[in-house]
C-alpha cells in the first residue's frame, strides 16, 4: 500500500493556483487519507524525493553529478510498470515501457514524452519533484487541489444495475461489485503516456451462469487516434474466477463497434480479426479467425471485420461497409452486401439524397464510388456517402439500415436519411 501512495503521490505537478513563492507543509490526501505534507512553490506542489522514497518505499535513483533522476513503478497496484527519466532543472521528462504481448509472445514498448511547466529542483540537499506530473499525466490518477489540500484518487468508471454498483479501477484492473473486489483484470494500457487506454462508460450485465459481462469505452493513440472499445468475461470457478478479455478499434465512434455478443450458452468476444468463443458450461476458451471467414466468402484476403451476432450455428461478420453470413457447421459464407443493396435500395437512396443534400451531391462520381466501396466513409470528409448499420436479429430475420450521410444547404449542416432493409435467414442459400 506504501507503494501505491508513492506512485500516486510522486507526480502531481502543476496546481496552477494563486500561492506565496513557497508553502511548506501542504497536505496530501490519497483516497480520503492524509498520508504526507507537500511543499507549494510557484503554483505547484512537490514532494522531496528523499522523503519519498523513505516513506513510500518507491524505487528512486539519483545520480548527483548529472541531477538525473529515475523513477520505476512497478507495483501491483498499477498493473503496468515502466521507468520515468527526469531530471533536475530540465522541462524533459521520459515515460518508457516493455512488455511481452500476451497474444503473439513478442516484445514491445510504449514511449511517451513530456514538456513540463514545473520541473524538479534542489533544496537544502533534497530533490523536490512535481507532485502532479506523475500522478495525473502518467498515472492517470485524479487530483483536486480543495481547501488548502491536494486530493488524489485513483481513477474509476462505475455503472448502477439495479441495486447493484460496479466500479472498475483504471489504474489496477480491479472490478468490484457493491464494493467487494471481484477480479483483477489485465486492461491493454491506462493514463496518457499508453497508447492504448480504457477510459469509461463501463456497462455490466450477468448470464445465468454466473458470470460477468463487462464492456467499456477507450481510446488508442498509436499513430492515429482511434476509439476504442474493451469487453470482459469474468467467470466464477470452484477457487474463485477465471477471465477473458479482448478489444478492438476504429477511426469512427465507439458507436459503430459492436457490444458483446452471446448465442445459448456461449459468450463471444471480438478482438481484432479473432473472436473468442466462452463456453458457459465449461469455461473453456476457443479461438475463431474471423477475417479469414470473411476472406473465404469475398475472395479478399484483405477483408475484415466484427461478429456482429451468432446463434451459435450462424455468424454475421463485418461492418459499415458490408456483411457475410458464415455457417460455422459447413464452413462456407454468403455476402450479404449485394443482396441488401440492390438496384431499387439505390434509386431511393439517390431520388432523396438529390433532392435534400443541395451541396456536393455529385451521384456519377463521390455517391457511385462510396456506393461502390460502401466503406471509404472514414475517407468522405464533406462528401455524401452512404454505410450500413446492423441494427439486430427480430423472428428470424436480419435487421439492417441503409445510412446515408450528406450535408445540406451550405451552411455546414449535416443530415443523415435511413432505410429499413431486412434479411429472411430461412431464404439464404449456401
Amino acid at each position: 500500500m506504501k507503494k501505491l501512495f508513492a506512485m500516486m503521490l510522486l507526480a502531481l505537478t502543476m496546481l496552477a493556483v494563486a500561492c506565496p513563492v513557497w508553502a511548506a507543509d501542504v497536505p496530501i490526501y490519497f483516497r480520503g487519507h492524509l498520508t504526507t505534507t507537500g511543499l507549494e512553490r510557484d503554483g505547484a506542489i512537490y514532494l522531496s524525493q528523499r522523503a519519498l522514497f523513505e516513506s513510500m518505499a518507491l524505487e528512486v535513483s539519483y545520480t548527483e553529478a548529472s541531477q538525473k533522476i529515475n523513477l520505476t513503478f512497478n507495483d501491483q497496484a498499477f498493473q503496468n510498470g515502466g521507468q520515468l527519466d527526469m531530471q533536475v532543472g530540465s522541462r524533459d521528462a521520459d515515460y518508457n515501457r516493455d512488455y511481452i504481448n500476451t497474444e503473439s509472445g513478442e516484445q514491445g514498448s510504449d514511449h511517451a514524452w513530456f514538456y513540463l511547466e514545473h520541473v524538479p529542483f534542489v533544496k537544502d540537499g533534497l530533490v523536490y519533484l512535481p507532485i502532479r506530473f506523475v500522478a495525473e499525466d502518467v498515472l492517470g490518477c485524479n487530483v483536486e487541489w480543495k481547501d488548502g489540500a491536494v486530493y488524489i484518487d485513483l481513477p474509476y468508471t462505475t455503472c448502477t444495475v439495479g441495486e447493484d454498483e460496479y466500479s472498475l479501477c483504471l489504474a489496477s484492473g480491479d472490478f468490484y461489485h457493491n464494493g467487494e473486489r471481484v477480479f483483477r483484470l489485465k486492461l491493454p494500457g491506462y493514463a496518457n503516456c499508453h497508447n492504448l487506454a480504457v477510459t469509461g462508460g463501463l456497462q455490466v450485465r450477468r448470464t445465468e451462469a454466473g458470470a460477468y459481462l463487462l464492456q467499456a469505452e477507450g481510446r488508442n493513440t498509436g499513430g492515429l487516434i482511434k476509439s476504442l472499445r474493451w469487453y470482459a468475461w469474468i467467470f466464477p470457478t470452484s477457487d474463485g474466477y477465471s477471465s477473458q478479455d479482448a478489444y478492438i478499434s476504429t477511426m469512427q465512434s465507439a458507436d459503430w463497434l459492436p457490444g458483446i455478443v452471446q448465442s445459448p450458452g456461449r459468450v463471444w468476444l471480438n478482438d481484432g480479426g479473432q473472436v473468442f468463443c466462452l463456453d458457459e458450461a465449461s469455461g473453456q476458451v476457443q479461438t475463431f479467425d474471423q477475417n479469414s471467414w470473411m476472406a473465404q466468402t469475398l475472395g479478399d484476403d484483405m477483408a475484415s471485420g466484427y461478429l456482429q451476432w451468432t446463434d451459435g450455428r450462424l455468424a454475421l461478420l463485418g461492418d459499415t461497409d458490408g456483411y457475410v453470413l458464415w455457417d460455422m457447421q459447413a464452413e462456407q459464407g454468403v455476402d450479404l452486401t449485394p443482396l441488401l443493396l440492390t438496384d431499387a435500395v439505390r434509386g431511393e437512396a439517390e431520388e432523396y439524397l438529390r433532392a435534400e443534400a443541395l451541396v456536393d451531391f455529385r451521384p456519377d462520381t463521390d455517391f457511385a464510388y462510396y456506393w461502390a466501396g460502401l466503406g471509404k466513409q472514414s475517407l468522405a470528409v464533406g462528401d455524401v456517402y452512404p454505410y450500413l448499420h446492423f441494427l439486430g436479429e427480430e423472428a428470424g430475420r436480419l435487421q439492417f439500415e441503409l445510412r446515408c450521410h450528406y450535408h445540406t444547404s451550405g451552411y455546414g449542416d449535416a443530415g443523415q436519411a435511413t432505410f429499413p432493409l431486412s434479411i429472411d435467414l430461412a431464404q439464404i442459400q449456401f
